[in-house]
Protein backbone atom coordinates (compact mmCIF):
# COMPACT_ATOMS: atom_id res chain seq x y z
CA UNK A 1 0.00 0.00 0.00
CA UNK A 2 1.07 3.69 -0.81
CA UNK A 3 1.02 6.52 1.48
CA UNK A 4 -1.56 8.21 -0.76
CA UNK A 5 -4.00 5.08 -1.07
CA UNK A 6 -3.57 4.83 2.85
CA UNK A 7 -4.32 8.46 3.65
CA UNK A 8 -7.13 7.87 1.30
CA UNK A 9 -8.40 4.99 3.09
CA UNK A 10 -7.99 6.80 6.45
CA UNK A 11 -10.67 9.39 5.05
CA UNK A 12 -12.92 6.98 3.50
CA UNK A 13 -12.95 4.93 7.18
CA UNK A 14 -12.88 7.88 9.56
CA UNK A 15 -14.26 11.07 7.62
CA UNK A 16 -12.27 13.89 9.15
CA UNK A 17 -11.36 17.62 8.97
CA UNK A 18 -7.65 16.73 9.52
CA UNK A 19 -5.20 18.38 6.98
CA UNK A 20 -3.12 16.22 5.22
CA UNK A 21 0.29 17.57 6.17
CA UNK A 22 -1.22 16.32 9.89
CA UNK A 23 -2.31 13.02 8.90
CA UNK A 24 1.50 12.90 7.00
CA UNK A 25 3.02 13.99 10.60
CA UNK A 26 1.01 11.30 12.18
CA UNK A 27 2.41 8.78 9.29
CA UNK A 28 5.71 9.71 9.82
CA UNK A 29 5.55 8.58 13.59
CA UNK A 30 3.62 5.50 12.73
CA UNK A 31 6.71 4.38 10.57
CA UNK A 32 9.10 5.75 13.16
CA UNK A 33 7.79 3.13 15.35
CA UNK A 34 7.71 0.20 13.13
CA UNK A 35 11.32 1.18 12.41
CA UNK A 36 12.29 0.98 15.68
CA UNK A 37 10.77 -1.61 17.14
CA UNK A 38 9.82 -4.24 14.31
CA UNK A 39 12.23 -3.44 11.27
CA UNK A 40 15.48 -1.98 12.65
CA UNK A 41 17.78 -0.93 10.24
CA UNK A 42 21.17 -1.00 10.15
CA UNK A 43 24.93 1.17 9.38
CA UNK A 44 28.22 0.35 9.79
CA UNK A 45 31.22 2.78 9.92
CA UNK A 46 35.15 1.75 10.16
CA UNK A 47 37.69 3.77 11.50
CA UNK A 48 41.03 3.51 12.87
CA UNK A 49 42.22 5.32 15.94
CA UNK A 50 45.22 5.22 18.09
CA UNK A 51 43.41 6.45 20.91
CA UNK A 52 40.78 9.45 22.21
CA UNK A 53 37.69 10.07 20.84
CA UNK A 54 35.84 7.73 18.31
CA UNK A 55 33.43 10.17 16.79
CA UNK A 56 29.92 9.22 15.77
CA UNK A 57 28.03 10.68 12.43
CA UNK A 58 25.85 14.02 12.90
CA UNK A 59 22.66 13.52 14.35
CA UNK A 60 24.16 9.79 16.04
CA UNK A 61 24.38 9.69 19.57
CA UNK A 62 25.22 6.29 21.87
CA UNK A 63 21.57 5.66 21.84
CA UNK A 64 21.70 4.83 18.80
CA UNK A 65 24.53 2.15 18.83
CA UNK A 66 23.88 -1.58 18.63
CA UNK A 67 27.37 -2.96 18.73
CA UNK A 68 31.38 -1.78 18.94
CA UNK A 69 33.84 -4.40 17.17
CA UNK A 70 37.91 -3.13 18.68
CA UNK A 71 40.47 -5.32 16.30
CA UNK A 72 37.47 -7.08 15.13
CA UNK A 73 36.50 -8.57 18.95
CA UNK A 74 33.16 -7.35 20.25
CA UNK A 75 33.23 -5.41 23.43
CA UNK A 76 31.04 -3.94 25.36
CA UNK A 77 28.70 -1.40 25.43
CA UNK A 78 29.97 1.93 26.69
CA UNK A 79 27.98 5.15 26.99
CA UNK A 80 29.27 8.27 25.70
CA UNK A 81 27.55 11.10 24.36
CA UNK A 82 29.76 11.43 21.40
CA UNK A 83 31.37 8.67 20.59
CA UNK A 84 33.86 6.12 22.43
CA UNK A 85 36.85 7.01 24.43
CA UNK A 86 40.00 4.78 24.44
CA UNK A 87 43.12 5.24 26.48
CA UNK A 88 45.98 6.26 24.66
CA UNK A 89 48.27 3.50 23.28
CA UNK A 90 50.74 3.26 20.38
CA UNK A 91 48.85 0.59 19.00
CA UNK A 92 46.41 1.69 16.04
CA UNK A 93 42.89 0.12 17.12
CA UNK A 94 40.39 -0.67 14.21
CA UNK A 95 36.89 -0.11 15.54
CA UNK A 96 33.72 -0.73 13.85
CA UNK A 97 30.51 0.84 15.04
CA UNK A 98 27.25 -0.79 14.23
CA UNK A 99 24.29 1.96 14.39
CA UNK A 100 20.99 1.85 14.37
CA UNK A 101 19.71 3.78 10.97
CA UNK A 102 17.31 7.05 11.81
CA UNK A 103 13.99 6.78 10.10
CA UNK A 104 13.77 9.26 6.83
CA UNK A 105 10.57 11.33 7.51
CA UNK A 106 8.53 11.39 4.14
CA UNK A 107 7.67 15.33 3.09
CA UNK A 108 5.69 16.61 0.18
CA UNK A 109 8.11 18.49 -1.90
CA UNK A 110 6.87 21.83 -4.51
CA UNK A 111 8.07 23.69 -7.24
CA UNK A 112 6.39 26.86 -8.53
CA UNK A 113 8.24 29.04 -11.92
CA UNK A 114 9.91 28.00 -15.16
CA UNK A 115 9.82 24.92 -16.40
CA UNK A 116 11.47 24.30 -19.36
CA UNK A 117 10.94 20.68 -21.42
CA UNK A 118 13.53 19.38 -23.88
CA UNK A 119 13.12 15.66 -24.81
CA UNK A 120 13.02 13.46 -21.82
CA UNK A 121 14.15 16.39 -19.41
CA UNK A 122 12.64 19.46 -17.94
CA UNK A 123 14.77 22.18 -16.41
CA UNK A 124 13.38 23.35 -13.28
CA UNK A 125 15.79 25.78 -11.68
CA UNK A 126 16.75 25.01 -7.81
CA UNK A 127 13.99 22.34 -7.86
CA UNK A 128 13.89 20.00 -4.74
CA UNK A 129 13.40 16.50 -6.13
CA UNK A 130 15.79 13.75 -6.71
CA UNK A 131 16.03 10.08 -8.35
CA UNK A 132 13.18 8.23 -7.94
CA UNK A 133 10.50 10.55 -6.43
CA UNK A 134 7.07 10.63 -8.79
CA UNK A 135 5.76 14.43 -9.10
CA UNK A 136 2.75 15.91 -10.19
CA UNK A 137 2.91 18.47 -13.17
CA UNK A 138 0.16 20.94 -13.70
CA UNK A 139 1.15 23.54 -16.97
CA UNK A 140 0.09 24.58 -20.16
CA UNK A 141 2.56 22.13 -21.68
CA UNK A 142 1.57 19.10 -19.86
CA UNK A 143 -0.48 18.01 -16.95
CA UNK A 144 0.10 14.47 -15.33
CA UNK A 145 2.33 12.20 -13.31
CA UNK A 146 6.29 11.43 -14.33
CA UNK A 147 9.21 10.08 -12.06
CA UNK A 148 12.33 11.19 -11.64
CA UNK A 149 14.48 8.70 -13.30
CA UNK A 150 17.82 10.87 -12.19
CA UNK A 151 19.33 14.35 -11.88
CA UNK A 152 22.14 16.47 -12.90
CA UNK A 153 21.77 20.39 -11.51
CA UNK A 154 18.33 21.59 -12.18
CA UNK A 155 17.65 19.00 -14.38
CA UNK A 156 15.25 16.26 -14.34
CA UNK A 157 15.58 13.15 -16.31
CA UNK A 158 11.64 11.57 -16.52
CA UNK A 159 10.24 8.66 -17.85
CA UNK A 160 8.44 10.36 -20.95
CA UNK A 161 9.66 12.57 -23.66
CA UNK A 162 8.29 16.19 -24.65
CA UNK A 163 8.57 18.56 -27.62
CA UNK A 164 10.76 21.65 -26.60
CA UNK A 165 8.58 23.91 -24.66
CA UNK A 166 8.68 26.85 -22.17
CA UNK A 167 6.12 27.57 -19.60
CA UNK A 168 5.16 28.24 -16.23
CA UNK A 169 4.49 25.70 -14.14
CA UNK A 170 3.29 23.98 -10.48
CA UNK A 171 5.43 20.49 -9.63
CA UNK A 172 4.34 18.66 -6.13
CA UNK A 173 6.03 15.29 -4.85
CA UNK A 174 3.01 12.66 -4.59
CA UNK A 175 2.92 10.40 -1.84
CA UNK A 176 3.14 7.51 -4.37
CA UNK A 177 5.66 5.52 -1.92
CA UNK A 178 4.87 2.30 -0.27
CA UNK A 179 4.75 2.09 3.70
CA UNK A 180 6.96 -0.17 5.09
CA UNK A 181 4.80 -2.71 6.95
CA UNK A 182 3.19 -4.78 4.06
CA UNK A 183 -0.36 -6.54 3.96
CA UNK A 184 -1.66 -7.90 6.52
CA UNK A 185 0.35 -5.57 9.03
CA UNK A 186 -0.20 -2.31 7.02
CA UNK A 187 -3.03 -1.73 9.25
CA UNK A 188 -0.74 -0.88 11.57
CA UNK A 189 -0.99 3.02 9.67
CA UNK A 190 -4.79 2.93 9.51
CA UNK A 191 -4.94 2.62 13.24
CA UNK A 192 -2.43 5.04 14.66
CA UNK A 193 -3.63 7.76 12.08
CA UNK A 194 -7.31 7.22 13.22
CA UNK A 195 -6.55 7.10 17.10
CA UNK A 196 -4.97 10.06 16.57
CA UNK A 197 -7.23 12.05 15.01
CA UNK A 198 -9.31 10.70 17.68
CA UNK A 199 -7.54 12.50 20.57
CA UNK A 200 -7.21 15.34 18.47
CA UNK A 201 -11.12 15.67 18.60
CA UNK A 202 -11.09 14.29 21.76
CA UNK A 203 -13.05 11.15 21.33
CA UNK A 204 -11.37 9.36 23.73
CA UNK A 205 -13.35 5.81 24.34
CA UNK A 206 -12.54 5.29 19.91
CA UNK A 207 -8.73 6.53 20.60
CA UNK A 208 -8.28 3.95 23.34
CA UNK A 209 -10.18 1.52 21.24
CA UNK A 210 -7.82 2.12 17.82
CA UNK A 211 -4.72 2.39 20.15
CA UNK A 212 -5.45 -0.75 21.45
CA UNK A 213 -5.86 -2.46 17.96
CA UNK A 214 -2.73 -1.01 17.27
CA UNK A 215 -0.40 -1.66 20.20
CA UNK A 216 -1.94 -5.66 19.51
CA UNK A 217 -1.27 -5.75 16.10
CA UNK A 218 2.54 -4.50 16.60
CA UNK A 219 3.44 -7.04 19.25
CA UNK A 220 2.38 -9.38 16.82
CA UNK A 221 4.39 -7.66 14.14
CA UNK A 222 7.64 -7.52 16.60
CA UNK A 223 6.83 -11.32 17.43
CA UNK A 224 6.55 -12.28 13.55
CA UNK A 225 9.89 -10.63 12.56
CA UNK A 226 11.72 -11.55 15.62
CA UNK A 227 11.05 -15.39 14.35
CA UNK A 228 12.00 -14.84 10.69
CA UNK A 229 15.69 -13.42 11.58
CA UNK A 230 16.87 -16.03 13.95
CA UNK A 231 19.99 -14.25 15.82
CA UNK A 232 18.65 -10.86 16.03
CA UNK A 233 18.03 -11.69 19.81
CA UNK A 234 21.81 -11.11 20.19
CA UNK A 235 23.86 -7.96 19.21
CA UNK A 236 26.46 -9.76 17.92
CA UNK A 237 27.17 -9.00 13.95
CA UNK A 238 28.29 -11.58 11.88
CA UNK A 239 30.69 -11.36 8.84
CA UNK A 240 32.12 -8.27 9.74
CA UNK A 241 35.55 -8.77 9.73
Amino acid sequence: MTIEKLLELVDSLSPNNCTESQKLYWYNQCESIICNKAMPRYRQIETYVLGGIVKLPDGYCSEDIEAVYVNGRLIDKLDFRSGFTFKQTAERKKISVILKEHFGEVEKSTFEGDMFFNGDTIRMEGHPFVSGDKIDITSSVFTGRVTVLGTSGDTLYVNRVFDVNDCDGVAEKTLDIEVMARAPYDKLYIDYIIAQMDYYNKDYESYNNNSYMFNELLDEFVRRNAEKAPGTKSKKMRGIW
